[in-house]
């Protein structure tokens, strides 16, 4: 019943606008101009420094908005960029963390992460959901009327809540009736950048067995070299012949620090001709993890690079193209000679200039065989399935970015695994979204079922991480997102409450605090009462922290107080911590 009276606020609105999300997906990505008709008010006091910004590379998806410095500390004033009313508030451990969302009467919705707090209406209206939900968590849609807020009021401080690595705020700019995030840097924040972009390797990948570069069939990584702008391979020309796919690392940064952002456009050209056009002015949540069939996958999870394809991989369904000629790929004949140019800018409009050659060459007659292929082909636009005795694995169709060849292996895993540790495809090729991964341990004790998981493992560190799952008829099933080794373990230890600063006395206190912990499937739920009423606890996962609050205005009075702090962790396993207390 609690949760009818928050209907008017959160009550999630339709976030999928099918109609407009496929005419953005199909409709040519047109480059924008600089928009001065819209004045926002900078969000922090301070002059804005970035950290990072739209559209940089980020695990599994592209960055969103401007992470803005905050001097490397908490608890500066946040305030408004327009009139409005906050449309959503999310609080979550992860994420955003502390987060706002305001809806303006311009079309545009602001939103502010890693907050530390709310101004005080916001925190009252919040506290008050959190207390009659007996949810630290919420997800809160307030109505127009609820919480109207002016440009420039303040909202609340800046911190380092959810998933930050560092004090900072979170700024993003979206389109309200599509929720796609733009380029905030499009707008008329004041951003000082005179550095143009700086361009760090290119690499030239043979894209079947008929290619070749630089006489082998293997990709090239070229360095480069110049500045200011210019910049040239040190090699000048790189042979090729057949179907070639260009990448290149680039990065941009901007005045004052020394902080690697990404660039706004990268234009790549051919004889002249534009085949290739990348535009970061617009992104959709939908297609984020298409980024790892932008980026090359296997180079940049190795060696911390971030190449970007400058070419289309068979499924890819980023909608960050402009210009495209045969998805972006060469193809170089014996002969040839290819004037290659690479323009790329920031938003800014510094530009960066990369001029080199391809040349056409065939590899001499006496060059190595290529690696056979080995494993079971899966095709990137078909479902895909892989069964064994003891190892079943299902990927429904989009989830393989081009065709590869799947294998798998089993080997004896680390002592806490029931049976065999299941190696399945390959770690640098990425999945898209998740898959069915099934692995036979026979018949398990009814009394240990639930403590049974799924796990992956690392054979060089040995260390588990728990992919959850359940247990059904002499099989653990459960959904991962990648490929690995994997194995089943039981989580039967329940997590550890420690550090308590509850005393016997808490005059004047208006907090406890404990740290909690877990082994293997990690928290998955936490609570407090005192005198057996709920109160509220703010939980930091980077600290291993939840800070209960002790409101005189919501625990009724008494002689003597009893705290019972309560913690589960994904599999059931349970802690309880019990203090009395005078206060």
């Amino acid at each position: 019943m609690r949760q009818l009276r928050y209907l008017v606020y959160t009550a999630m609105r339709n976030r999928f606008f099918s109609l407009v999300l496929l005419f953005f997906l199909m409709a040519p990505n047109i480059c924008w101009a600089q928009d001065d008709s819209i004045s926002w008010h900078p969000p922090l006091d301070i002059p804005i420094y970035l950290s990072g910004n739209f559209g940089e590379l980020r695990r599994n998806h592209f960055h969103s908005g401007l992470d803005m410095k905050t001097e490397g500390r908490e608890g500066l004033p946040i305030r408004a960029a327009e009139e409005g009313f906050i449309s959503r508030i999310n609080v979550s451990p992860y994420g955003y963390g502390f987060a706002l969302y305001v809806q303006h009467p311009n079309g545009y919705t602001t939103v502010y992460g890693h907050m530390q707090s709310y101004n005080k209406e916001i925190t009252e209206f919040t506290k008050n959901a959190q207390y009659d939900l007996e949810k630290f968590t919420v997800d809160l849609y307030p109505g127009p009327g609820q919480l109207p807020v002016e440009k420039g009021e303040l909202l609340g401080l800046s911190g380092n809540s959810g998933s930050s690595g560092g004090p900072h705020l979170h700024f993003e700019i979206r389109e309200t009736e599509t929720e796609f995030p733009v380029n905030p840097l499009l707008f008329n924040l004041e951003v000082k950048d005179d550095v143009p972009p700086q361009i760090k390797e290119v690499m030239i990948i043979p894209l079947n067995d008929s290619s070749w570069v630089n006489g082998t069939g293997d990709a090239a990584r070229e360095s480069v070299r110049g500045g200011s702008g210019k910049f040239s391979l040190s090699a000048n020309a790189v042979s090729a012949v057949g179907e070639i796919g260009l990448a290149i690392d680039v990065i941009d940064k901007l005045n004052g620090f020394p902080n690697k952002c990404g660039v706004y456009t990268i234009k790549l050209y051919a004889n002249e001709e534009l085949i290739f056009e990348q535009i970061m002015d617009k992104l959709c949540f939908d297609t984020k993890r298409y980024i790892n069939a932008h980026t090359v996958y296997p180079v940049n999870k190795s060696h911390r690079k971030d190449f970007q394809r400058n070419y289309l991989l068979a499924n890819n369904g980023l909608d960050i193209y402009g210009v495209i000629r045969n998805g972006g790929k060469l193809n170089v004949g014996a002969g040839a000679q290819m004037n290659m140019r690479y323009e790329i800018t920031d938003v800014a409009g510094n530009l960066s200039v990369l001029d080199f050659m391809l040349v056409g060459e065939s590899p001499p007659a006496t060059i190595s065989a290529r690696k056979e292929n080995k494993g079971e082909l899966m095709r990137y636009d078909t479902v895909n399935a892989f069964r064994s005795e003891r190892c079943t694995v299902y990927l429904p169709e989009g989830r393989l970015y081009e065709d590869f060849y799947f294998e798998h292996t089993e080997s004896k895993g680390p002592a806490e695994a029931i049976g065999l540790v299941h190696a399945i495809g390959d770690t640098d090729v990425p999945v898209h979204n998740e898959f069915v991964l099934k692995i036979r341990t026979g018949e398990i004790p009814v009394d240990k079922q639930a403590f049974a998981l799924v796990a992956s493992y690392n054979p060089k560190n040995g260390k588990l991480r728990s992919q959850g799952g359940k247990y059904k008829m002499g099989w653990m099933e459960t959904r991962v997102n990648s490929f690995g080794s994997y194995c089943v373990v039981y989580d039967s230890i329940p997590p550890v409450i420690r550090n308590s600063t509850l005393r016997t006395s808490m005059q004047g206190k208006s907090s406890f605090s404990v740290t909690i912990t877990d082994n293997l499937s990690g928290i998955e739920s936490y609570s407090a009462t005192v005198n057996g009423q709920w109160i509220l606890g703010v939980y930091d996962p980077k600290k291993a922290r939840v800070v209960f609050e002790l409101d005189k205005a919501r625990i009724t009075p008494s002689k003597d107080y009893k705290a019972v702090v309560r913690v589960a962790d994904e599999r059931g396993n349970e802690a309880v911590y019990e203090s009395t207390f005078t206060w």
